[in-house]
């Protein structure tokens, strides 16, 4: 199994924190694969240049998705991912407030949800998906993917945002400031400052501060398992572990050693064996945007 980050070109990074490539070849011992996602704060064009790879939403009224390429929105909930086979998974991970700028369409409108791209850019999609089928290596793709962001950068009528600002601090900072106080620092009023955060972003700021810090605790975690809940919460900037206990159970359904006993385990990365280099790479940058 492969799960690489690949930076984008200078001219580009105001709009793709990175592709990323996701390969996974099933052996016999396991034929077949299911991966618990949590919560991240991203958003992501998907390509499954090779195989097939079915999604499960965990919501009640969910269905299970099978899109060849599609967007997914900055989720609120977990989902499951599981195939057979070969799966090759091409992604371009956006900026925060990218796909917005790319597009026109508010983030708020793809929370939650996966959007076949098909509805999004129409026919232009088959013949990305086509030269990413044909392309003869991992540097080719990425090329590939530079040349779709640039003409959809060339067609975007928006500017860079006012709000673009927050993500250039520094993580601890946001995770630990206040609603209150970014509104103030813009010069809105809370509600305005909510309701502009939610169209850029997809999801409201407490709640988009809330999955990056869970998702920091999640990283940390699985690069260093040895290390108790407390230095964990503390870490990652929660208050004590019963704050850091809550929001998993609001992300995942489960309290911490729930999860990285009885679901984390049965991921392919745990199961192939390549999570201990996946995850020591993430705890090492820790660069969410």
């Amino acid at each position: 199994m492969e799960i690489k980050d690949i930076l984008p070109s200078p001219s580009l990074s105001d709009y793709v924190k990175c592709f990323r490539v996701v390969h996974i070849h099933p052996s016999k011992e396991i034929p077949r694969f299911s991966k618990f996602y949590v919560p991240k704060p991203e958003m992501v064009l998907h390509c499954v240049v090779k195989g097939a790879q079915e999604i499960k939403p965990t919501g009640e009224t969910s269905t299970e998705l099978n899109h060849r390429c599609f967007i997914s929105g900055q989720q609120l909930q977990p989902f499951i991912f599981s195939g057979s086979g070969e799966i090759f998974n091409f992604q371009i991970v956006f900026k925060p407030t990218a796909f917005y700028k790319l597009t026109g369409i508010p983030n708020s409108h793809l929370a939650n949800n996966f959007i076949d791209a098909h509805f999004i850019f129409g026919n232009w999609i088959k013949t990305y998906i086509d030269q990413l089928e044909h392309a003869q290596s991992r540097d080719a793709m990425v090329k590939i993917g530079e040349s779709f962001i640039l003409q959809l950068v060339l067609k975007s009528k928006i500017s860079d945002l006012r709000i673009d600002e927050i993500f250039k601090k520094r993580l601890p900072e946001l995770t630990n400031v206040t609603v209150q106080k970014l509104a103030k620092e813009y010069h809105l009023s809370e509600k305005q400052f909510k309701r502009n955060f939610i169209e850029k972003i997809g999801v409201n700021p407490k709640m988009y501060l809330n999955i990056m810090r869970f998702h920091k605790a999640y990283n940390i975690k699985n690069a260093n398992p040895q290390w108790d809940w407390l230095k964990i919460a503390v870490e990652s900037g929660y208050y004590d572990y019963q704050h850091l206990s809550k929001e998993y159970l609001l992300f995942t359904n489960y309290t911490p050693v729930m999860f990285h006993q009885q679901i984390e385990p049965k991921s392919p990365e745990m199961l192939l064996g390549v999570a201990k280099q996946i995850y020591d790479h993430r705890f090492k940058e820790l660069v969410l945007f």
